[in-house]
């Protein structure tokens, strides 16, 4: 297959000290994952401003080189509903989906749309999700275990052929290790890297989910969990 693009649009606040100082800082391990091992074509944007974030989408629009396709990485700070560009303005997720929807990007009509979605989705503040307890004789059951909230309705995809992954559930925090980054994106370039010649997207998704909680709980000085969900309108399996 053809490679695509990756565009890593890796945003932070102005006060915020230069992205690449940081320990695990993840568009290193993105680039190493995309752009050596699956080949993808990378193409790497960071502390842009809001209009600088625009026009790097319309470019990514308008170009006629995708191939089979399209894989997009948010690092940022969140509030649920939109990532912070390098002013601190918010830029909707919807407006960033809906730029790659078929009336809007003609050369991935019919082709997957993927986005990674590295950011806490809570308005202020840390609130990390936390692992429940039961007694032996009681199973956990339905999807309020997951802790999807509201604001998760709001972010549905309009357009087939969509996949976003996100770090966390809405309402919550991103969990960060200070030396080695966020086990979000630890655990998918783990799984990646190890299993996309042998899974799609949706069982390496389900598998960075177990992979993260697995961690966390070899942490016993915190006692915390993480589920990453994912939205999908994919029709079709998708091998890297």
């Amino acid at each position: 297959m053809d490679p695509s693009y990756i565009s890593g649009l890796l945003q932070s606040y102005s006060d915020t000290p230069p992205p690449f100082q940081r320990h695990g800082f993840a568009p290193g391990k993105f680039m190493e994952l995309f752009g050596t091992i699956l080949n993808f074509k990378v193409i790497l944007e960071h502390n842009k401003s809001y209009q600088e974030t625009r026009d790097i989408i319309e470019v990514m629009q308008t170009t006629k080189e995708h191939g089979y396709c399209f894989v997009c990485f948010v690092c940022s700070h969140g509030d649920g509903e939109s990532f912070f560009t390098k002013e601190g303005k918010a830029f909707r997720f919807q407006d960033l989906y809906d730029s790659f929807a078929p009336d809007k990007c003609l050369a991935l009509i019919g082709k997957p749309k993927v986005f990674f979605m590295n950011l806490c989705l809570r308005e202020e503040g840390k609130k990390f999700q936390e692992f429940i307890k039961f007694s032996d004789d009681i199973s956990p059951d339905g999807p309020e275990a997951v802790g999807l909230g509201t604001k998760q309705e709001k972010l549905q995809p309009k357009h087939a052929d969509f996949f976003i992954g996100y770090s966390t559930v809405p309402g919550y925090s991103a969990a960060r290790d200070t030396k080695h980054g966020t086990f979000y994106v630890q655990n998918l370039y783990k799984v990646f890297k190890e299993d996309h010649r042998d899974l799609h997207l949706l069982e390496l998704s389900a598998k960075v989910r177990r992979s993260i909680n697995d961690q966390l709980l070899r942490r016993p000085q915190q006692d915390i969990c993480q589920v990453s969900p994912d939205l999908t309108t994919l029709n079709y399996s998708l091998y890297f």
